[in-house]
């Protein structure tokens, strides 16, 4: 009759070697937490009841949700090995997670990255986040890739391939002069390479740096230094960073609606290209307010920068591309639109090298769109590229043009109907819902009698 601890001996011998070094830290604490709490038992005897004492606690259910799936991975291979009949910990019940779903936008990425110019921390922690984002790859195989592991104009990384596009070869530039000498691609300051537990540590203190600022003066020494704001209001992590990456590419080069647009490279009444231009420029954002005053009236849809209005790419690509971010798509509805709207802002890699910038426009909802300020005045005094207090919309051409006609109303209003609806829905629903029970009051303890004085 095995014991947990002769499968867990098994699982570190055999399974561990081949998980990556981030894994495998993880999995070892792991495994010592279910040696103390189950390591003794003998695993066919164990049955789902078994696990309510360690899953039941108040705090660090998600902690014993992940302690509980390395022992589910060990049965599993206990079943492969003809050791047990069945894995136990299929039918243990989880605690539910809330999904992950934090992006980094670019604002937050280039503050952090600001960081390390003054920071005690090397470069290479600034580089690493850069492969993150351009590549997709985890913490544990950024700091184990070694340059045998590139080859020729590709990455070679957990058994896929990465092709190594010109901002992914510059970045490696970047790598090799930092270290020339080492066999690794991100080092420390001694050129040897990180180990899992020393780079957590440099990310944990970049993170709360940029979490807290810096004090103006040295915490032991109390030495006046120069003081630093928070530049975050919400840390990330390297896993942010992968799924951040993973929206991009899911946005640039999947097989989603973007990419049909992209490759067809024509106007129509969802989408409006632009060439690239200067958006601290008055007239520029007062003319894009109008575009996406009338994107969001007709439903929802896309201002693409980068191209001309034939489609064909605009060669006067700017090589700072820092203007075009959600912020200041942002400020610009915040300035002239009302209700406010978010847009989401994605940089997509074309297939000739070049980039493009997609503003992703949501449809209005129970109200449409207004303006609520003009455009600079040209000198006869009439507002320019957008005017107050008017509803747009796209109209044949296609173009932004103010809503003139009934035809033009109707599919609006039938809009905010259907969403006036799903809001009033909701309402009903939860004016409905039953109310909790309230608590029972303990019963009233007799108030003692008293023993009359003498």
């Amino acid at each position: 009759m095995l014991t947990v601890n002769q499968i867990l001996d098994r699982y570190v011998g055999e399974h561990l070697p081949t998980l990556g070094a981030r894994s495998r830290v993880d999995y070892a604490r792991h495994i010592k937490i279910l040696r103390k709490e189950f390591g003794g038992r003998v695993a066919s005897d164990l049955r789902p009841s078994d696990f309510d004492a360690f899953m039941n606690v108040e705090k660090g259910r998600q902690q014993r949700n992940r302690v509980l799936a390395v022992l589910s991975s060990a049965f599993t291979k206990a079943v492969n090995w003809n050791l047990l009949s069945h894995n136990v910990c299929n039918v243990v019940a989880r605690h539910p997670e809330k999904p992950r779903d934090r992006y980094v936008t670019t604002e937050e990425f280039d503050r952090v990255k600001g960081l390390l110019s003054t920071h005690s921390l090397r470069e290479s922690v600034g580089l690493a986040m850069d492969l993150a984002l351009e590549t997709g790859m985890s913490q544990g195989e950024i700091i184990e890739l070694r340059w045998a592991d590139i080859r020729g104009d590709t990455l070679s990384v957990s058994g896929e391939t990465i092709p190594l596009r010109s901002k992914v070869q510059a970045i490696l530039n970047e790598c090799r002069a930092l270290s020339p000498d080492s066999e690794y691609v991100i080092t420390t300051r001694k050129g040897t390479p990180y180990t899992s537990e020393g780079f957590r540590a440099c990310w944990q203190k970049l993170m709360n740096r940029a979490m807290k600022g810096r004090a103006a003066y040295k915490r032991r020494t109390k030495k006046p230094v120069a003081a630093a704001p928070p530049v975050l209001t919400e840390r990330f992590t390297f896993q942010d960073l992968h799924a951040t990456w993973s929206r991009n590419r899911e946005i640039a080069g999947g097989s989603g609606e973007v990419r049909e647009l992209i490759s067809r490279r024509r106007e129509t009444p969802r989408v409006e290209l632009k060439q690239w231009m200067p958006l601290s420029e008055t007239l520029v954002r007062a003319k894009l307010a109008r575009h996406l005053a009338a994107l969001c009236n007709y439903g929802g849809g896309y201002l693409i920068f980068g191209f001309c209005d034939d489609g064909t790419a605009d060669p006067a690509q700017p090589g700072d591309l820092s203007e075009f971010t959600s912020d200041k798509i942002a400020s610009i509805v915040d300035k002239y639109l009302t209700p406010a709207f978010h847009c989401e802002v994605s940089t997509v890699q074309l297939p000739d090298g070049e980039v493009c910038v997609v503003v992703k426009v949501p449809p209005h909802g129970s109200v449409p769109v207004c303006t609520k300020a003009a455009g600079p005045h040209d000198p006869k005094g009439n507002p320019q590229g957008v005017d107050k207090g008017r509803y747009y919309t796209r109209v044949n051409g296609p173009k932004s043009e103010p809503i003139e006609t009934p035809e033009q109303w109707a599919p609006i209003i039938r809009r905010c109907v259907l969403n006036e609806r799903h809001d009033l829905l909701n309402g009903i629903a939860a004016l409905l819902k039953a109310p909790p029970a309230p608590a029972e009051d303990p019963p009233l303890t007799p108030t003692p009698k008293r023993e009359p004085q003498a």
